[in-house]
């Protein structure tokens, strides 16, 4: 079995170091099948298929009703309406609410997963992207500013084989808050290898948690075209100002 693979970097959660993970492929829906049907060799790969669409369609039943799923020594799904309210008495607002879907891995998943990894530490990819600096349109400082354009400079900000998949945003002080602001919502102005300048579009709403003033990390994240696995420059540290001021 092909260790996992992994290199040190600089946290930008404390004056230390922390570990990246670099991901061997990335398996889509037909290789999944494949190694579930090499795994247990009496299963028939349509049945499979067909088992697989049933299960994502039924799941879009079960949590549109208002109900949570729990597989077994797996994981549980759950639907969360999120979005901004005005008051305590405000209401459902299709505009600027949603209803989103949290997944979570059991526990007794992870367990029995750490007695099958083994890990394996490499040097940082020399491709790998890197933000270097963040700037505003307005005040050309490390803010990134919703109603204005911004810049992310950097390296290998354009990869062959790789699309721009999004920018994550994080609060600093929870990273579980995060945000990917992907295509649908932003304008690219210009993307080459060092540059990414942008402007959000009309449609993007931000989480409540994305308040003015907050310290948030930003994340540069790249799709493959080819189905490998996916890339992420590291966290670099901005804030965040909606307002026009």
């Amino acid at each position: 079995m092909e260790p996992l693979k992994y290199y040190i970097t600089e946290s930008p959660l404390s004056n230390g170091f922390m570990a990246k993970t670099i991901v061997n492929n990335t398996f889509d829906e037909s290789d999944f099948i494949n190694r579930m049907c090499i795994n247990e060799s009496t299963l028939d790969r349509d049945v499979v298929k067909k088992v697989m669409r049933t299960l994502i369609s039924t799941a879009g039943e079960v949590l549109a009703e208002g109900n949570s799923i729990s597989i077994s020594e797996f994981l549980r799904i759950t639907p969360v309406v999120k979005g901004h309210f005005d008051s305590i008495s405000g209401g459902f607002d299709s505009s600027r609410n949603y209803v989103g879907v949290t997944c979570t891995v059991l526990q007794t998943f992870v367990k029995d997963f750490q007695k099958l990894v083994s890990v394996e530490k490499t040097e940082k990819p020399s491709n790998m992207p890197q933000i270097l600096y963040i700037e505003n349109n307005k005040t050309k400082d490390n803010i990134m500013r919703l109603p204005y354009a911004n810049r992310i400079f950097g390296i290998n900000m354009e990869l062959g084989g790789y699309n721009l998949g999004g920018i994550k945003l994080m609060d600093s002080s929870n990273i579980a808050n995060s945000t990917t602001i992907t295509g649908d919502y932003m304008e690219i102005l210009k993307h080459s290898s060092k540059e990414l300048y942008f402007n959000f579009s009309r449609d993007f709403t931000p989480p409540d948690w994305l308040t003015d003033n907050l310290e948030i990390y930003v994340q540069l994240r790249f799709e493959s075209t080819e189905g490998s696995a996916s890339k992420e420059s590291d966290m670099f540290e901005s804030s965040w100002i909606s307002a026009k001021v």
